[in-house]
């Protein structure tokens, strides 16, 4: 496990660091003590959780996050602060995972940050999801979520982006919703069927609109869900399916 600790307040940490050192015998664990210095870190090397301070010498701790959310890797993110508000708290929402009030207990938080990665689930496979998605906050909070069950996410907002990424590589899961900018996610289902169903891909179609349900048998769509989802019972659709898929699979290799 990789975690990184960015705050200016160097006091505090090197608390957080013995604290989670003891926690984690066996975390890999840095620190700095700026956002500039973190997204040098993070452009070298692949966190699992970045804690982070909010006001910092230039960049801030949001700044920071919303870096970090549009690379690749979706680590959990931690914000910390003492100028805390209403606006930052929602603001702050939209990339980080907790949200944190100085002063703070560092016990507690430490607890609750063995809490939060308890809860990351552990699979010998880790799962391919393609999530094309043209709003961008409902596809980085799929991503996010998916994400902390351990799946390898790829994100698309269009169908010209998504078909990209199809041809690139298999996928265990797409979800796709059904009306993007340049065309319907039904047509991208329906283009790639043949190799959709070589790879034994489950696909689950989101929309807010009814009458394409009638694509769901017709293209052999294991899941229809209508917009506003639930992003924790998506989460539970896909392990289902994924968790089915690898057995299917581990079954068939027995069986050779």
């Amino acid at each position: 496990m990789n975690i990184l600790l960015v705050d200016d307040d160097q006091n505090l940490v090197k608390t957080l660091m013995l604290g989670l050192k003891r926690e984690f015998p066996g975390a890999h664990i840095e620190n700095c003590y700026s956002g500039q210095q973190a997204m040098y870190l993070c452009e070298r090397e692949t966190f699992d959780l970045i804690v982070s301070d909010f006001n910092m010498p230039g960049m801030n701790g949001v700044e920071l996050f919303k870096k970090v959310r549009a690379g690749h890797e979706h680590p959990f993110l931690i914000l910390i602060t003492a100028y805390g508000s209403k606006e930052l708290e929602e603001e702050a929402g939209k990339y980080a995972d907790a949200y944190i009030s100085k002063p703070f207990d560092v016990p507690i938080l430490i607890k609750f940050i063995a809490q939060l990665l308890a809860e990351k689930p552990s699979w010998g496979k880790t799962s391919n999801v393609l999530v094309m998605e043209d709003d961008n906050y409902l596809r980085r909070l799929i991503t996010k979520v998916l994400h902390t069950a351990s799946m390898e996410v790829y994100e698309a907002a269009s169908i010209c982006q998504a078909q990209e990424l199809l041809n690139a590589m298999p996928f265990d899961v797409v979800i796709s919703d059904v009306k993007v900018p340049d065309g319907l996610g039904v047509d991208l289902i329906k283009r790639n069927q043949a190799l959709l169903s070589q790879n034994g891909t489950v696909v689950i179609l989101v929309t807010g609109e009814a009458q394409y349900r009638t694509y769901e048998e017709e293209l052999g769509i294991a899941m229809f869900l209508e917009k506003p989802i639930s992003v924790p019972d998506l989460l539970t659709l896909v392990q289902r399916w994924s968790a089915a898929r690898e057995k299917k699979h581990h079954d068939t290799s027995a069986d050779r």
